[in-house]
């Protein structure tokens, strides 16, 4: 069951997960849930995979976010990442033999 009116996407684009961890509407301070002047909610969708899309009330439309783990671009970025954590690590091994 969705709590969820206007978050219309149901799977993420890329990978065709289905599994929703998390969905959740925007509240203000006292805890009541924000709505813009035309009536729509801040409403957001998370996706086990990584995406995640949003609903914005104030243009009409839906946002996406986060990024999928599951495609090649985020396996690369993943690979370089690493990579490069492992070059600063070995040049910061190599300066600690200086003091």
């Amino acid at each position: 069951m969705t709590i969820l009116q206007s978050v219309q996407t149901t799977s993420c684009p890329h990978c065709g997960c289905t599994d929703v961890i998390n969905e959740n509407i925007d509240v203000d301070v006292d805890y009541k849930i924000c709505v813009h002047s035309h009536g729509g909610r801040w409403e957001t969708r998370y996706f086990n995979c990584g995406f995640a899309t949003k609903y914005v009330p104030n243009f009409s439309c839906e946002k996406s976010f986060g990024e999928c783990r599951l495609t090649e671009i985020y396996k690369e970025k993943a690979k370089m990442k690493r990579a490069i954590n492992e070059q600063i690590n070995e040049l910061y091994r190599e300066l600690k033999k200086y003091e």
